[in-house]
């Protein structure tokens, strides 16, 4: 790379030009929003370890999701992107099942209903990957012989890694329930980063046959109608994504680093919507509502309609705030705030990313929109244009 681009800029814009040419990377026809959207995922049912085995624990009834959907509809959020996250124990994993202790087929399609109605954007959280608690008879091998397992995030069970040869296999079993209510979309988790060697049954399977084996699942699901939305996607899936969730904000904090750069929405920005990682338990506000604003990325928030204390020993026991009651002033916070940075460049095109000075950052789009972001305790002049402490301004 040479002159202007031979920088972390014209590293993702190359790489960006070589997932188009090489890969099928491609833009939604209309990708541009006149307000900027959020995602609210729901933790519908989980699992706790109770006295006689596994025990079902309803944490939102299909109901309280269209009644908290309408309460923020209501107040003017109206581009929501909702998804269920239900876990089906005779699965041992996230999958799309139906309850009856949360409402039933009436109470879900009279929901679903109520979400297209109010041009509200609803896709199924479904997870092939992974199984939780045991072992399945999908889950794969060790070099070692010995179950495929990793520790979960929250220190508390461990995920069992599912063979990916049956990823499409177990996609199969479900695409009659998906027509069955019209599942449109899915939001796909456990393929970011999790490209592993195994056993298969006296041979070994690599990584690259994995890769083959997720991107066969996802053409299927596409080829039947269904979008695929990824948490964390590897780039080989990019072309498969129709939206990008829980971007990285953040350096991975494996090496020193002198500046953390938005680099996959430098990639993918104008080309898909990305959305944040749970805004829920941000410890610091005003920051994190900054770096949304520099990242261009939307906000996304996890509720229950029951208490937060009733998944405190289940698989999302990380999530220890959840009622709207006690969020709603938060999500309040980071809509208005990252609505009015990003309203005139959401679905854009980053195309420049410059660090002014320390703490302060200029972001450019293809509109011509510039955003800077002061994100220190004093006030900085740029030119003539004064951006407060903590604040930005639109040029």
């Amino acid at each position: 790379m040479n002159g202007k681009q031979a920088n972390y800029v014209g590293v993702a814009k190359g790489f960006r030009d070589f997932l188009v040419k090489k890969d099928g990377l491609a833009k939604k026809a209309d990708n541009t929003h006149d307000k900027v959207p959020m995602k609210i995922d729901f933790i519908n049912n989980e699992i706790t370890m109770g006295t006689l085995g596994l025990e079902d624990v309803p944490a939102t009834t299909y109901k309280q999701a269209q009644e908290i959907v309408g309460t923020l509809a209501d107040k003017g959020y109206d581009r929501l992107n909702v998804s269920f996250k239900t876990f089906v124990k005779e699965d041992r994993s996230y999958r799309f099942k139906v309850m009856k202790h949360l409402g039933g087929s009436p109470a879900f399609q009279e929901t679903t209903e109520y979400f297209a109605s109010k041009g509200i954007k609803f896709s199924y959280y479904v997870d092939y990957a992974r199984s939780y608690y045991e072992k399945t008879r999908y889950t794969a091998s060790k070099l070692n012989r010995k179950d495929a397992s990793v520790l979960n995030e929250n220190k508390s069970l461990y995920n069992y890694l599912n063979n990916p040869k049956y990823f499409e296999v177990l996609a199969e079993k479900d695409l009659a329930a998906f027509q069955k209510y019209d599942i449109g979309s899915l939001a796909l988790d456990g393929f970011g980063t999790s490209l592993f060697t195994h056993y298969d049954h006296g041979t070994i399977g690599y990584s690259n046959e994995g890769m083959a084996y997720v991107e066969h699942l996802l053409q299927l699901l596409n080829d039947n109608g269904i979008q695929t939305a990824l948490y964390q996607p590897d780039a080989y899936l990019y072309k498969y994504v129709s939206e990008y969730y829980d971007a990285p904000v953040a350096s991975s904090e494996l090496l020193f680093i002198d500046a953390t750069i938005p680099l996959v929405p430098l990639v993918l920005s104008g080309y898909t919507d990305m959305y944040s990682s749970y805004m829920n338990f941000s410890s610091n506000d005003a920051d994190a509502a900054l770096r949304l604003i520099e990242f261009g990325i939307y906000p996304s928030f996890v509720l229950t309609g029951e208490s937060t204390y009733d998944i405190k020993r289940t698989a999302s026991n990380d999530v220890y705030t959840s009622e709207l009651e006690y969020l709603e002033d938060r999500i309040d916070f980071y809509y208005s705030t990252v609505n009015r940075a990003l309203k005139e460049v959401a679905g854009r095109e980053m195309i420049d990313h410059t660090i002014l000075d320390a703490g302060v950052v200029l972001v450019e789009y293809d509109n011509g929109r510039k955003i800077i972001m002061n994100y220190n305790g004093s006030d900085y002049m740029y030119e003539d244009v004064k951006i407060k402490s903590k604040g930005f301004e639109i040029l």
